[in-house]
C-alpha cells in the first residue's frame, strides 16, 4: 500500500522520529530486510513462492502438500521478502519462520518448522534492478490492480531515479519533462500553468486522493518527498474530481523501508544556489513491525533577476505499522510541510514602447517595488489503513487534510515607456492573502471473483472531498474609488519602482470565498473475457455543491449557491496478441459543473462533459525494461454554456448548451533501457484544437511538443542530455494607445494576437561514481544560453533563465 504526505510543525516529533530512524537503523541492516522491486503475477501459491525466490535470491521452503490448490493474487511494488511472503500467505492457514538460510513456510499448528521436511526448495541467483525503469503499480484511473501496460490510457511515470539524475527539484521541473505536457508562466503571483492536449491541467492527487487546488501552488512542491510522479493524460473522471479532460498528476509519496537507508546530498550552483537534503529510513523495532522515514530539504538561492531570492524548507515524515500474524493490516501516518519564500518577485517588463517598438531590456531588470514578496506554505496530513481480508479481498480507508496558503505583495504596471527616456509607466502594489483548505475521506474495497472459470476484479470506492478557497486583495484607491497608480522612474534605472508604497490591511478591495463539497461513489471492474482480451469498465456517481461569496469595493457584496449531480463513465478494451504487445481502445470522461447558470426555462444547466476517445498500443521489450506507447485521441467538450443572444442582457442571463472545443491528435512516448548502459525517455505530441466553427482556440498552447532525455553509462561515468522543443504560439497582447501595430485582433477585448516564438532548450548532465557510497553530478541548464520568454502575454513579458549550472554531491551511508 502506498501512503501519503502530511505536515507537522511539531519539531520535537520530527526529531524523535529522525533519531529513532538513525539509532535503530544499524540493528536492521540484515540482508533479509532488504527491499526489492517485485512483480508477482496471480498464480498458484507454489509458483508465486518460486518466483519470489527467483526475484530476490532468498531461499524459501514449503511442503507442497500445504500449498496444494492454494492461489495467490498479484503482488507488485517495493517490498521486503517478509512483506511479500506475508501478502502471499494472507487469508491462508500458513505461517512463515525465519531460518539461518532463509524462510520456511509451515502450517499454523506446527511449532517446529524443521518437523516438516520440505519437498520444494527455491534458491535463485540475486538479481540487480536497473534504475529508472517504468513502474508497475495499481492503476490510478480505475482503482483496479492493473499495471501501466494493462491500463487502456496514456500514462507517463517519472521515478525517483530519473528525477534525481536529471536534478529535477520540484514538481514543476518534473512535469516540464513529462510527455505531452506544456508549461507556461503567467504574471499574476508568478504562478505556473500546465496544459495537455490543449486543455489546462487543474487536477492533482496525492497517492490517488484528490488533494489540491487549481491555483498553481501544487506545482511548486519539492520533489524530494515523492517516489514517483505519474501523469495520466486525457479525462480521469473516476480518479479525480471535477476538471478538464487534460491530464491528472498523481504524486506517489516515499514510504519507510525496513532496512537502513540514509542519503545526504548537497549542491551549489549559479546565482548563489545552495541546497541540502537528507533522506533517512529504517525499522523502529527489532521485529520490523514499525518503520519511519524522514526527508529534510533546505534551499537558498538568488536568481538572475536583480533583488530576487528564494528560500525553501521541507519537512516530511511517515510512520508505518504492520499488524497481525501475517501483517495483513497496515497503517501509515504522514506529515508534510513546505515553506517557500520568494523575495523581489516581479511581473516582468512591458512588451512595447510608446511608439510600438518592442522593449529590449536586460534579463536582470526588476520593476517590482522594494515591498514585493511571495510566501507560500503547504501543509498536509494523511492517515491510511488497509486490511487484507483474505487472498482475494482488501479493504482500504484514508483521510487527508491539507492547506495551501499564499501571502504576497505584487507590483503591477500600466501604459508603456518612452523608448528614449524609459519613463511613462505607472505602478501599484497589490497585497494578496490566499488560503486554501481541503479534506478528503475515502473508503474502498478491491477484490477478485471467479465467474465462468475466469478471475475478474471489482473495485468500489466512496469519496468525500471538501475544499474551501479564500482570496482577499488590498490596494490603495483614489478618493474616486479608482486604483491609485504611482509614477515609476525610468526603467533604465536600478529599482525604478522604489517610490511605490505598500497597501495596508484597511484597504480591502476584493474578498472572495469558494466552497465545494463533492461526494462520489465509483464502481469499476476488470473482466477477463479471454486469455488475450480484457474489458475495463467503470462508473462514478457524483453530487457536487458549491457556495460562493464575493465582495468588491465597487460592487459590494454578493453570494450564490448551486448544486449538481450526475455520473462519469469509463470503458476500455485491451487486446494482448503477444506477451509484449497490448492494443487498446477506451472511452473516458470527466465533468465540470457550471454553477449558477440557467437555461431558457430558468432550470440549472448540466455540467460540461469532457469526453475522451483514445486508441493506442503499448509495447514492452527487453523484459519490460523498454516501453513504447503510441496513442491517438479525440477529446470533445459537450454541454458548454453559451448565452442566448436575446437573453444576454437579462437578469439572470439565460444559456443554451452546445458542443465546445474539440482536440484531436496523437502522442508517441518511448521510455526505458535500450541497452544495459543506455537509457532513453523521448516523446512527441501533436494536436489540433478547434471550436465548432473550425476556429483555433487556446492558441497559447503549442500544437507540437518534443521532449528527449537520454543518458549513457560508461564504467563509473554517466553522461546525459535533455532537449525540449515546441512550435510557435499565439498570445493576446495590449498595444500602446494610438499605435497601429499591424497585427490581427486577439480573443480578449481590446487585445491583439501576437506570436510567441517557439523555443529549443538543451540541458547537459554528467555524473561520476567516486566510491560505492559517493557520487557527484553536474547539471547545465539552457546549455546554448538561448534567449526566450517564460511569461509573454497581454501586458508583461519575462525573460527565461539564462545558462546555469549546479554541482551535486550525494552520499549513501
Amino acid at each position: 500500500m502506498v501512503a501519503q504526505p502530511i505536515k507537522s510543525f511539531k519539531f520535537s516529533l520530527l526529531a524523535a522520529s529522525l533519531s529513532g530512524v538513525l539509532l535503530t537503523s544499524s540493528i536492521h541492516a540484515n540482508a533479509n530486510d532488504q527491499v526489492y522491486s517485485l512483480s508477482l503475477p496471480a498464480s498458484s501459491l507454489d509458483q508465486a513462492i518460486s518466483e519470489l525466490g527467483e526475484q530476490t535470491g532468498i531461499s524459501i521452503s514449503i511442503n507442497s502438500t500445504l500449498s496444494e490448490n492454494l492461489k495467490s493474487h498479484q503482488i507488485s511494488g517495493t517490498l521486503s521478502v517478509e512483506q511479500a511472503i506475508a501478502q502471499l500467505l494472507a487469508g491462508t492457514n500458513l505461517k512463515y519462520s525465519k531460518t539461518d538460510t532463509g524462510y520456511v513456510i509451515n502450517d499454523n499448528g506446527v511449532s517446529d518448522p524443521v518437523a516438516q521436511l520440505p519437498d520444494m526448495h527455491v534458491k535463485a541467483v540475486e538479481t540487480i534492478e536497473v534504475l529508472g525503469q517504468p513502474i508497475e503499480r495499481s492503476s490510478s484511473p480505475t482503482g483496479l490492480d492493473l499495471s501501466v501496460k494493462e491500463t487502456p490510457q496514456s500514462i507517463s511515470v517519472l521515478d525517483a531515479n530519473f528525477i534525481e539524475y536529471y536534478g529535477l527539484d520540484d514538481i514543476e521541473d518534473v512535469l516540464n519533462n513529462s510527455a505531452g505536457v506544456y508549461r507556461y508562466k503567467y504574471g499574476t503571483s508568478d504562478d505556473t500553468l500546465f496544459s495537455s492536449r490543449g486543455f489546462y491541467v487543474n487536477e492533482y492527487v496525492k497517492d490517488g486522493m484528490p488533494a489540491g487546488f487549481s491555483r498553481g501552488q501544487e506545482f511548486r512542491l519539492d520533489s524530494a518527498v515523492y517516489d514517483s510522479v505519474e501523469v495520466l493524460r486525457g479525462a480521469a473522471g473516476l480518479m479525480a474530481g471535477a476538471g478538464e479532460p487534460s491530464a491528472t498528476v498523481n504524486l506517489i509519496s516515499k514510504k519507510p523501508t525496513r532496512e537502513r537507508l540514509l542519503n545526504v546530498s548537497a549542491e551549489l550552483g549559479s546565482f548563489n544556489h545552495k541546497r541540502a537534503e537528507l533522506d533517512a529510513s529504517s525499522a523502529l523495532t527489532e521485529d520490523g513491525k514499525y518503520a519511519a522515514r524522514v526527508v529534510l530539504v533546505f534551499e537558498d538561492s538568488d536568481t538572475y533577476v536583480d533583488r530576487e531570492d528564494i528560500q525553501k524548507q521541507v519537512i516530511y515524515t511517515q510512520f508505518h505499522g504492520y499488524f497481525g500474524a501475517q501483517e495483513q493490516t497496515e497503517a501509515a501516518l504522514t506529515l508534510h510541510h513546505q515553506k517557500l519564500d520568494h523575495n523581489g518577485v516581479h511581473w516582468g517588463v512591458p512588451i512595447f514602447n510608446t511608439d510600438g517598438s518592442r522593449t529590449d531590456l536586460p534579463k536582470s531588470t526588476n520593476l517590482a517595488s522594494p515591498n514585493a514578496f511571495q510566501n507560500r506554505e503547504h501543509t498536509g496530513y494523511t492517515f491510511k489503513l488497509s486490511h487484507q481480508l483474505n487472498l482475494d479481498w482488501q479493504l482500504n480507508g484514508a483521510i487527508y487534510h491539507g492547506t495551501n496558503d499564499l501571502d504576497s505583495i505584487f507590483t503591477y504596471f500600466a501604459f508603456a515607456p518612452d523608448p528614449q527616456t524609459g519613463k511613462g509607466l505607472f505602478g501599484i502594489d497589490s497585497l494578496f492573502a490566499d488560503e486554501g483548505e481541503v479534506t478528503t475521506i475515502t473508503a474502498s474495497a478491491i477484490g477478485r471473483i471467479e465467474l465462468l472459470g475466469r478471475e475478474h476484479q471489482i473495485n468500489i470506492t466512496y469519496l468525500n472531498n471538501e475544499t474551501e478557497y479564500t482570496n482577499v486583495t488590498y490596494e490603495k484607491e483614489t478618493p474616486e474609488g479608482r486604483r491609485a497608480f504611482h509614477p515609476i522612474d525610468s526603467i533604465f534605472n536600478e529599482n525604478p519602482a522604489r517610490g511605490i508604497n505598500a497597501p495596508n490591511m484597511n484597504q480591502k478591495i476584493m474578498d472572495r470565498m469558494e466552497a465545494v463539497d463533492e461526494e462520489t461513489l465509483a464502481l469499476s471492474t476488470n473482466i477477463d473475457v479471454h486469455d488475450q482480451v480484457n474489458v475495463i469498465a467503470g462508473i462514478k456517481f457524483y453530487k457536487f455543491k458549491q457556495h460562493n461569496k464575493n465582495y468588491t469595493s465597487w460592487q459590494g457584496h454578493s453570494a450564490s449557491s448551486s448544486s449538481d449531480d450526475g455520473d462519469s463513465k469509463y470503458l476500455g478494451l485491451v487486446y494482448s496478441p503477444t506477451d509484449t504487445l497490448n492494443i487498446y481502445a477506451s472511452y473516458t470522461d470527466t465533468y465540470k459543473p457550471q454553477p449558477g447558470l440557467v437555461d431558457i426555462n430558468l432550470d440549472p444547466i448540466e455540467a460540461i462533459t469532457g469526453q475522451n476517445i483514445e486508441l493506442g498500443l503499448k509495447l514492452a521489450l527487453f523484459d519490460d525494461k523498454f516501453n513504447i506507447n503510441i496513442a491517438a485521441f479525440d477529446t470533445l467538450l459537450k454541454n458548454v454554456a453559451e448565452a442566448i443572444p436575446e437573453y444576454a442582457n437579462s437578469n439572470p442571463i439565460r444559456y443554451r448548451q452546445v458542443d465546445g472545443a474539440n482536440s484531436t491528435g496523437f502522442e508517441l512516448e518511448i521510455a526505458g533501457d535500450i541497452t544495459e548502459n543506455w537509457q532513453l525517455n523521448a516523446s512527441y505530441s501533436e494536436f489540433s484544437l478547434e471550436d465548432q466553427q473550425g476556429e483555433d482556440v487556446n492558441k497559447e498552447a503549442p500544437r507540437k511538443l518534443l521532449k528527449l532525455n537520454t543518458s549513457y553509462q560508461y564504467n563509473d561515468w554517466r553522461a546525459g542530455i535533455g532537449l525540449q522543443w515546441n512550435d510557435d504560439t499565439t498570445v493576446n497582447v495590449l498595444a500602446p494607445r494610438g499605435v497601429d501595430l499591424g497585427i490581427p485582433a486577439g480573443t480578449r477585448r481590446g487585445s491583439l494576437a501576437d506570436t510567441k516564438q517557439g523555443e529549443t532548450l538543451i540541458s547537459a548532465h554528467l555524473g561520476y561514481q567516486v566510491t560505492e557510497q559517493l557520487d557527484v553530478k553536474v547539471h547545465v541548464r539552457n546549455l546554448l544560453d538561448e534567449s526566450y520568454y517564460d511569461t509573454y502575454g497581454f501586458v508583461p513579458k519575462k525573460a527565461g533563465s539564462p545558462r546555469t549550472w549546479v554541482i551535486n554531491a550525494n552520499y549513501k551511508f
